[in-house]
Formats: C-alpha cells, sequence, structure tokens
C-alpha cells in the first residue's frame, strides 16, 4: 500500500485538493 508519490495528509487521511488554495496549508489536518 506505500506508493513513491506522498499526499499531505495525517495517516491514512490525505489531503487533496481539486482547485490550488481550496485547502489553507497547515491545516488540512488537526
Amino acid at each position: 500500500m506505500n506508493d513513491t508519490n506522498y499526499l499531505s495528509g495525517f495517516a491514512n487521511e490525505f489531503a487533496t485538493e481539486a482547485l490550488p488554495g481550496a485547502l489553507p496549508v497547515g491545516r488540512n489536518s488537526p
């Protein structure tokens, strides 16, 4: 299940954004 491309997220909850800037940087995970 380990991929070479890591996404920004906490544990198994990955944060993906369809539009750039949709998620505030540093606040996508508690």
